[in-house]
């Protein structure tokens, strides 16, 4: 429950201001407006790339591609390498990010499992496949960069500026953040003995440098659309070990916890109040659906109305078909992107 629908303590953050707000006795339609502002403060332009698992619920698309991540590294810590390595298949052909990045982890998990790993040949045979794959992945990506429309598409990526600010961290992963810090110094000696620990160690590591990956190449293609909650699900299972074992004498830095308090739940019920960000999320949603609805300026409807108007030059035997959709345009105006397909035959 607490991977599935726990969160960050933006919406946290941004119910306290409200609070504070209402002792000035603000109608409600201002509370809501007061409570997206500070919700929009606090998480900056995190706030829409879905960096929680319960954020992905809005999106069915997401929700499909999360379903074969989770499925590949389920599979995989069964011991079953072949649905592990068909699940990675199905994501590299499903996704442009999500694929390469499970191919990371799982590369990486293959690898060490290779060096260190009980079953070093099954590994290693593994690892070959999920390099096979990338790099077919990577060929076609390349020969794909060839074609002049998806030049002008990847520039458009260039100038489209979505990464995440160190800052946003503690407030869109909250508790989670220094839990699953404090796991990973914790869990450190279960790092060989442990494939799970081992497996979402390397997944947080993996995510972390891809939602950053400008950092090391110098360009940004969109990184935090490798975030997505991947690393959130690390630093979760990552802390519920490090909870788990402490109850049992692993400490953090030497500091023992006591296991009459796990026993009890207590901190499992502190760590569901702190993370209980995602409910506040869904008002956010809701109070965004309040605002004025957006309708297209003059310009854009004309310009729309223009391209639509080009439809008329197909030939009479091929409209309607899939094969009328002969032309295609690249729109710097992201609503005239969304808009054209909709509205129009191309």
């Amino acid at each position: 429950c607490l991977l599935m629908f726990s969160g960050g303590v933006a919406g946290f953050g941004a119910a306290i201001e409200m609070a504070v707000s209402a002792r000035a006795s603000i109608p409600v339609d201002d509370l809501l407006h007061s409570f997206a502002k500070h919700y929009f403060e606090n998480e900056g332009t995190a706030r829409d790339w879905l960096c929680n698992i319960a954020r992905n619920f809005l999106m069915v698309p997401e929700m499909m591609y999360h379903a074969v991540w989770f499925a590949a590294l389920g599979a995989y810590l069964a011991g079953r390498r072949v649905l592990s390595t068909a699940f990675l298949a199905l994501e590299l052909y499903a996704h442009p990010f999500t694929g390469p990045a499970l191919g990371l982890v799982m590369g990486a998990a293959c690898l060490l499992d290779a060096v260190r790993g009980s079953e070093r040949r099954a590994a290693a045979r593994q690892m070959a496949v999920v390099i096979a794959l990338v790099l077919s992945f990577a060929a076609y990506a390349y020969r794909l960069g060839l074609d002049s429309g998806h030049q002008i598409l990847v520039a458009q990526w260039e100038l489209f500026k979505s990464e995440i600010p160190l800052d946003r961290y503690p407030w869109i992963y909250g508790i989670w953040l220094p839990m699953g810090l404090a796991a990973v110094v914790s869990l450190r000696k279960l790092f060989w003995t442990d494939p799970a620990v081992r497996l979402m160690s390397i997944q947080a590591l993996a995510v972390f440098a891809l939602s950053h990956h400008h950092w090391l190449i110098g360009k940004e293609f969109q990184p935090a659309h490798f975030s997505r909650g991947y690393l959130f699900a690390a630093l979760v299972v990552l802390s519920l070990k490090w909870m788990q074992h402490a109850s049992t004498g692993i400490g953090v830095w030497g500091l023992r916890l006591n296991s009459w308090i796990f026993r009890r739940g207590i901190v499992a019920a502190v760590v569901m109040f702190l993370s209980f960000d995602s409910v506040l999320y869904y008002i956010y949603i809701a109070a965004r659906a309040a605002d004025p609805p957006q309708a297209l300026s003059a310009d854009r409807a004309d310009m729309i109305d223009r391209l639509a108007a080009i439809r008329q030059s197909v030939p009479p035997h091929d409209r309607g078909r899939a094969s009328a959709k002969i032309r295609q345009f690249v729109a710097s105006d992201q609503d005239i992107g969304y808009l054209l397909p909709v509205f129009s035959n191309h």
